[in-house]
């Protein structure tokens, strides 16, 4: 297996054990052996994107490519895969490390020291069969939604509220409504980065949102069940917990021919 890209990259394995694998094989809707070829890009190695991937390989996911530039700070080990031996590595590097040793059915885990942009995004997506946008900032899932779009790949999008009591996430399909036609502000006109202040942030609405995602990611390879595309969760108990297809709206820059509309991006 070869890889090369002009970034830093390190390469990790799982170990197998077949009999890791009985009891999701027993569903008749769960194809092993789809998810065992596939190729995913996870972008963002953060609360989000470390959940995601860690369940991705306990459940036997061939190739994840993990893309962050950060590095893992004292503040990250309430909720993300990382340990004190991590601290102040590059996160992807760390996180691939993790990922090896959640897994057990041969997942090989791709990291990636590089933001996700348009210099880097033809390369990190070019043999990937899904990707994962799991950032918080609307720069980059602005981008995203465009590019996977442009490339006819399914993506899929996460993100939490500041008050770490809600949630969603939403499955862009190769064509059909793209994130900008349930969340227009992702599409603002701001152009340059913008710092994100850190927010509080606890492992329980991580995980709640990202289960739907995973469940999702096998719905695109295999035939498990999804009647929707944009989920909301509330864990309060005082606003929905919303599920549901989104269709697409009409004056959608990316998907429906309209002009973006000039809202600054902020992070989510």
């Amino acid at each position: 297996m070869h890889f090369a890209f002009p970034w830093p990259t390190m390469v990790y394995q799982s170990a197998f054990d077949e009999r890791v694998n009985d009891r999701q094989s027993r569903l008749a809707v769960f194809d092993s052996g789809a998810l065992a070829r596939a190729r995913i890009l996870i972008v963002g190695a953060g609360g989000l994107g470390c959940h995601v991937a860690a369940s991705l390989a306990r459940k036997g996911a061939g190739t994840l490519h993990l893309v962050d530039d950060d590095t893992v700070e004292p503040s990250n080990l309430n909720r993300q895969l990382y340990y004190l031996e991590d601290l102040f590595q590059p996160k992807a590097f760390a996180l691939a490390k993790n990922v090896a040793r959640e897994g057990h059915l041969n997942t090989v885990s791709i990291a990636h020291c590089v933001t996700f942009n348009e210099q880097s995004a033809p390369l990190l997506s070019q043999h990937i069969d899904v990707g994962v946008v799991a950032v918080d900032n609307d720069q980059t899932r602005c981008l995203a939604t465009a590019y996977f779009r442009r490339q006819r790949l399914p993506a899929l999008f996460c993100a939490v509220n500041q008050m770490s009591d809600e949630g969603w996430c939403f499955v862009q399909e190769p064509t059909g409504p793209c994130l900008a036609c349930v969340l227009p502000h992702v599409v603002g006109g701001a152009t340059a980065a913008r710092s994100c202040t850190p927010w509080p942030a606890t492992l329980d609405i991580l995980k709640a949102v990202t289960a739907p995602l995973v469940y999702a990611v096998d719905s695109l390879l295999m035939p498990r069940r999804r009647q929707w595309n944009f989920r909301w969760v509330n864990l309060v108990g005082d606003g929905p917990n919303w599920v549901g297809q989104v269709p697409i709206r009409p004056s959608c820059p990316v998907c429906g021919g309209g002009s973006p509309p000039r809202v600054e991006g902020k992070c989510a």
